[in-house]
């Protein structure tokens, strides 16, 4: 019998993370599979540690000082012992009939099978596995998000970058020591399943969306992080040491760079006055390498509005960018 580790880092989850256990142990054919299901308490202050003592007989519960997502992810990893690794987050849950729609399929030999989010309703009813032949575009996905929406719209996956919604085949992460960065803030999903496509032939797509994804106004995708210019460099320094190690050439790199400066714009126009706002800028579009990479992006790979911020850039037209991103 397979078996399946699922992973979840929780800090401060006392509001969800009783559904999302409930969601793994109340699945209706949960005996077709050996499971484990493995919570790292990541140091929280409220009653999450209360709520986890009403499982200790069905979950390997581990309690540590708060160090963050990915070193809780990490420690999960190094405690699992099962086949197939699904991370989930202490706020999102399994829908009903995963085992059994899971069972269904156990007899392919999968390296990783992608799925989307469901937000409610399934878009995607009849439950296909489809091979994934093009590994290249589905790297370029992940690089650049914005990239895929508007290059590849006839790609069927469209979270390639986050980490739910995906089952890992466990020895490939444990053979080849892959594990999250713990220096990262951001990004450290799509980095993690990058470093796992180097080792990985079998790619599937499931049209089953068995994740059902919680959009929290207050989560930490949400928020501004005042490290975010550090965050962002950091990002570009690992995905180079990434793209030096791999020895790919993705057409999705300059379109990563215009991701990240976007990005800056954002938090810039938030934080400072545009006197303020138009220095920093001009000091992160240099430092982030964006103008060795601005020649190399093609306006029919932009929707509308990545269109006026390109031209807006290359015309150092800094306020209307800040006018931009200070309304939004």
């Amino acid at each position: 019998m397979k078996k399946i580790s699922f992973i979840i880092p929780v800090f401060n989850g006392e509001k969800y993370i009783d559904e999302c256990i409930k969601s793994i142990l109340n699945q209706d054919r949960i005996d077709l599979f050996d499971t484990e299901i493995i919570v790292v308490n990541d140091g929280s202050t409220d009653n999450t540690s209360e709520i986890l003592k009403n499982y200790s007989n069905k979950i390997i519960a581990i309690n540590q000082q708060n160090h963050g997502v990915s070193y809780s992810r990490n420690k999960g990893i190094e405690v699992s012992s099962g086949d197939y690794i699904v991370f989930l987050d202490s706020d999102d849950y399994l829908l009903k009939n995963f085992f059994e729609k899971l069972d269904a399929i156990k007899n392919i030999d999968w390296d990783i099978i992608i799925t989307n989010f469901s937000y409610g309703k399934s878009k995607n009813p009849n439950d296909m596995l489809k091979k994934i032949d093009d590994k290249v575009s589905l790297i370029n996905s992940i690089i650049s998000i914005n990239f895929s929406h508007n290059r590849y719209k006839n790609l069927p996956y469209e979270n390639a970058r986050s980490i739910g919604g995906k089952i890992f085949k466990a020895s490939i992460i444990k053979d080849n020591k892959l594990y999250f960065d713990e220096e990262l803030v951001s990004f450290e999903d799509g980095l993690f399943i990058l470093n796992n496509l180097k080792y990985c032939s079998k790619l599937y797509f499931w049209e089953y969306e068995f994740y059902y994804y919680r959009i929290l106004p207050n989560s930490a995708s949400h928020k501004l992080d005042p490290n975010t210019i550090d965050n962002l460099n950091l990002i570009k320094r690992k995905m180079e040491e990434y793209l030096e190690n791999y020895k790919g050439d993705f057409e999705s790199i300059p379109y990563f760079y215009f991701d990240t400066i976007r990005i800056c714009i954002n938090y810039l126009s938030k934080k400072y006055s545009y006197k303020l706002f138009k220095k920093n800028l001009i000091y992160s579009l240099n430092n982030l390498k964006y103008f060795f990479y601005e020649n190399k992006i093609k306006l029919n790979n932009l929707n509308t509005k990545e269109k006026m911020v390109y031209w807006l850039l290359r015309l150092k037209m800094y306020y209307p960018l800040f006018v931009l991103y200070k309304r939004k």
